[in-house]
């Protein structure tokens, strides 16, 4: 007794023949995208250690969840930022939103505010953003 794919069937096999096809190519698709991501992130990183040291962990954390648009921004922003904290500063939606919070509540923001927002891992600012309201100051806002 033979035996038979399913790719063999002729109700379903063309059908299987299609996905399949259909599934490599977004394989092929999805790799494409994911290496030229890795690489614009590869060149970035080298760009940032070149004009500013190594880079800290906050700093290595947001370029490796940054997305291409994102790693875009920053490779203009580079030519322009005096550091590493400049480069980096409202690279995320979160940090942005706070960032215009606290502009809007205190004024415009000094540089150690600027330092410390583009250190926040998600979770401290999800923190900062729950005290905002609150505070009686920046100094009030930052105290933990």
């Amino acid at each position: 007794m033979a035996s038979f794919g399913i790719e063999d069937n002729e109700v379903i096999g063309p059908a299987f023949r299609r996905a399949r096809e259909k599934g490599w190519a977004q394989g092929w698709e999805a790799g494409i995208i994911s290496g030229r991501e890795e690489g614009m992130r590869h060149v970035l990183r080298h760009q940032i250690e070149k004009r500013f040291g190594s880079l800290p962990a906050w700093a290595e954390h947001r370029l490796s969840r940054s997305s291409e648009s994102g790693m875009e921004d920053l490779a203009l922003k580079i030519l322009d930022s005096r550091s590493l904290q400049k480069l980096f500063a409202g690279s995320d939606g979160t940090t942005r939103v706070i960032r215009l919070l606290i502009e809007k509540r205190f004024g415009p923001l000094p540089d150690w505010v600027e330092d410390r927002l583009v250190s926040l891992s998600q979770s401290e600012a999800e923190d900062l953003a729950a005290r905002i309201l609150d505070a009686q100051s920046l100094q009030g806002l930052f105290e933990i």
